[in-house]
């Protein structure tokens, strides 16, 4: 059974791709970009009444050459296009024409120009308020149609074979536009929505989003910077749900959260499995013996035989089993205690229930 990845904007491909993942891209970036240097070239002409577009090559290079000058203005483009894409793609169609506006660094860089007619262009949309309109006509005509096309001619020639599909957008799922476009080619597959997949596949670093108890906005493990929330949040973090931040050049790196210093409901403990399950559910009912298939399904392995673990609040040394999922970003572990197990066999270790001691989440 093989899934097949459709790249419509910047979201990250699995960690581990196999013989059993496809991917193939339909950002349509370049063709994107041609379409924007049509509209900006427009019916503009030179100081001889040409027609201006027969003076280039590639109406395409009058965007794709910023890349070279401004690559993170230039990206900003290209990400306003893959969102306005698959919006597109979920909702279908529209009447009239969508409007993309163009960072100032854009306009200033074609005014500057060597070349008169980067100059003229930029000149020109310095006058419309740095904006340029595509028309849902010919992105149907020139984009939708070829990436349906497209996607149709993999299913049927892997018809045997692909059973999933995925958009890296989260917006579409089963009932988007695009699905059922691809549908009349009557294919046999399953949609799966990407934020769902990220969910049973635990591939993402940024799934791990604890809200902040004073503030009420999210932490985001990898991305948010100690200075984003105040001393008193993070203090507040620790001191009523035991959640253990750490931070590597001022961005949250690691999260641990343990048993004896959770709150008295396991809120946030909760908080943090719920994500790893991919759906809620209570530490109270999640054990070695009932987690251990459930943890595999999403790569996870049992990473150590069982061994003794000294110096914790039980009275005499515990069992301890750690089921680790390693990815190229991240190291997640949970580790088991048992404190009346005393074996060192593995295959007697599993039909012990454990109790779940701690999380623990680092980024490499």
């Amino acid at each position: 059974m093989k899934t097949l990845f459709i790249v419509v904007d910047n979201n990250p491909l699995p960690e581990v791709l196999s013989d059993d993942i496809l991917v193939i891209d339909c950002r349509h970036i370049a063709v994107f970009c041609s379409m924007i240097g049509d509209a900006l070239v427009g019916n503009l002409k030179d100081d001889n009444g040409k027609p201006l577009y027969r003076s280039f090559v590639h109406l395409g290079k009058l965007l794709m050459d910023f890349k070279e000058d401004d690559k993170n203005a230039y990206y900003a483009i290209v990400e306003d296009w893959c969102d306005k894409l698959g919006n597109i793609l979920h909702k279908g169609i529209q009447d009239g024409y969508l409007t993309f506006k163009f960072p100032q660094q854009y306009v200033d860089w074609l005014i500057n120009n060597e070349s008169p007619y980067y100059e003229q262009v930029g000149k020109e949309l310095q006058r419309h308020n740095t904006t340029t309109l595509l028309s849902y006509e010919d992105i149907s005509k020139t984009i939708i149609s070829s990436l349906v096309h497209r996607i149709n001619n993999i299913l049927r020639d892997n018809k045997d074979s692909i059973f999933n599909i995925i958009f890296t957008n989260e917006l579409i799922d089963g009932n988007s536009y695009i699905v059922t476009e691809i549908n009349k080619n009557e294919s046999v597959f399953c949609c799966l929505n990407y934020h769902d997949y990220k969910l049973q596949k635990l591939d993402d670093i940024s799934l791990f989003r604890i809200e902040m108890p004073l503030s009420e906005e999210f932490m985001v493990l990898g991305k948010t910077h100690k200075d984003d929330f105040d001393q008193s949040d993070w203090d507040w973090l620790l001191l009523s749900s035991g959640i253990q931040i750490e931070f590597k050049d001022g961005i949250c790196n690691s999260l641990s959260v343990y048993s004896d210093e959770a709150d008295d409901d396991f809120e946030k403990f909760n908080e943090v499995l719920s994500i790893i399950w991919g759906h809620e559910i209570d530490r109270s009912i999640v054990s070695f013996n009932s987690s251990l298939k459930k943890l595999q399904e999403k790569g996870f392995q049992l990473s150590t035989k069982p061994k003794w673990a000294d110096g914790l609040w039980f009275d005499k040394p515990a069992f301890m089993a750690v089921i680790k999922k390693e990815t190229r970003s991240f190291i997640c572990e949970l580790r088991f205690l048992d404190a009346t197990f005393i074996s060192y066999d593995l295959e007697e270790a599993k039909n012990k229930p454990g109790t779940l001691w701690s999380i623990e989440i680092l980024i490499k």
